[in-house]
């Protein structure tokens, strides 16, 4: 028959607030990494609204 095994060391509250507590850093880490955007695509957006803009003046410039 085999024994149940016990692990070595018991999960107090302390224990839990303190995974719990990683637990958010890292997800909060990772939010802000995800939201990141390209500098390619930022740099893009801001050729489209400038293009935009001055093409309401009447300017003739080309996103090019």
């Amino acid at each position: 028959m085999i024994e149940s095994m016990k692990p070595p060391c018991h999960i107090t509250p302390k224990i839990l607030k303190l995974i719990s507590s990683i637990s958010e850093k890292i997800g909060a880490v990772n939010a802000n990494f995800l939201n990141k955007q390209s500098p390619q695509l930022c740099k893009q957006n801001r050729i489209k609204t400038i293009h935009s803009s001055l093409q309401i003046e009447g300017n003739t410039l080309t996103e090019e």
